[in-house]
């Protein structure tokens, strides 16, 4: 498995140069290392790395491609530290700095998909659990979703918190809440869940995942019945709507094909969570594009990473793109109507608009946050 991890890395983002015969590093004529493959491959004139996004799969989501700068993934990160250890010094992701003059704003949904399951089937306990998921964690009313589910789920002893589960000894146990959490809408079982605990480095086994599926049902039951209608609709009707209006459409099965029938539930029963997610982000890319017109502050933005978006910032307008900019073109003007599945639109009175927040961090090299501290330095070393 961590030979996997290195190998992947190494054949990708961190590739290395075109060697000779001699086994020389091959110079251009400008005396710049020659790549012809991996990501340093893509590397412009301009010195930058241009991705091709497009939004052609079902839910709406944005692919990245030629090169797929989607896919350098935080996950890894701790595996990383664990395998190199104290020679691992910077994320991976440190390797693209912002512009001199500039700092990386990265925007991530909070929770999305746990948010837009629990609207959706609009199940009471998920939609305040969601509510305060959302809250920040040093907030006193902030409830961790994973870590709770886990210490109910197995009776743990100990603060229903990362740093609870951390100081028990038990970490692992919240990565597998976590699996089952957004396994679910995917149509995962105790096997798959299971597996990928494993793939993470977490002995986690068949038995305690199923543990971890009954307690989410338990704990939500409006999610069951949500996600039943949804795989109903593959047959019965062939098509289903998302909260913004978007449609997705099934070919008619025969009863026998029974694999067939299973994946398109699947996809049926993730289509509008999912969908959900991507719609918001679409708007709020919108959002961003339109506020920039017409006020006075500047930003590009640079990439868009399924539920999130990196933007770079001249430092004078570094704060209120965090503080202003952001939360109104992402959460504000993005409002989330639950509507129908069969395409019962929102009325007044029902249960809604909900609204998606956000985790806000700034850094120069990508990965690496600043504190705000360091952030304020920067902005008065630009005054």
């Amino acid at each position: 498995r961590d030979v996997r991890f290195l190998d992947q890395v190494l054949k990708t983002t961190l590739r290395h140069a075109t060697r000779d015969s001699d086994g020389l590093p091959v110079l251009d004529e400008d005396g710049n290392k020659v790549y012809d493959r991996g990501l340093l491959s893509n590397v412009s004139s301009d010195g930058h790395i241009h991705t091709h996004l497009m939004q052609i799969l079902e839910t709406g989501r944005a692919s990245s491609a030629r090169p797929n700068l989607q896919n350098i993934s935080k996950r890894r990160e701790d595996d990383y530290r664990r395998i190199i250890g104290e020679r691992y010094e910077y994320p991976i992701r440190s390797i693209f700095a912002a512009r001199p003059g500039h700092l990386f704003v990265e925007a991530d949904y909070t929770g999305a998909e746990l948010a837009a399951i629990m609207w959706l089937a609009n199940d009471p306990n998920g939609i305040e659990h969601v509510r305060k998921n959302m809250l920040p964690e040093d907030h006193e009313d902030h409830y961790d979703i994973h870590s709770q589910a886990a210490v109910r789920a197995f009776r743990l002893d100990c603060p229903p918190t990362k740093r609870g589960l951390k100081d028990a000894g038990v970490s692992g146990m919240r990565v597998a809440a976590k699996n089952v959490n957004f396994g679910i809408p995917y149509g995962r079982g105790a096997a798959a869940i299971a597996r990928q605990c494993r793939e993470e480095g977490v002995d986690v086994g068949e038995r305690e995942a199923q543990l971890l599926i009954n307690n989410y049902f338990e704990t939500y039951p409006g999610v069951e019945g949500f996600l039943e209608s949804c795989r109903n609709r593959v047959t019965d009707s062939r098509w289903l709507r998302n909260a913004f209006g978007r449609f997705r459409r099934f070919y008619e099965i025969a009863s026998d094909a029974r694999s067939l029938l299973g994946e398109a539930e699947r996809q049926a029963q993730n289509f509008p969570i999912q969908s959900l997610v991507a719609d918001a982000v679409s708007l709020a890319l919108h959002n961003l594009y339109e506020y920039r017109k017409h006020h006075d502050v500047d930003y590009r933005i640079v990439l868009q990473i399924h539920d999130a978006v990196l933007l770079e910032v001249p430092y004078r307008h570094v704060q209120e793109v965090r503080d202003v900019v952001l939360p109104k073109c992402m959460t504000d003007d993005v409002p989330v109507y639950p509507n129908g599945i069969d395409g019962t639109l929102w009325r007044e009175g029902q249960p809604g608009p909900y609204y998606l927040s956000t985790d806000v961090d700034v850094c120069r090299y990508w990965g690496q946050i600043l504190s705000p501290a360091e952030v304020a330095q920067f902005i008065e070393e630009d005054e």
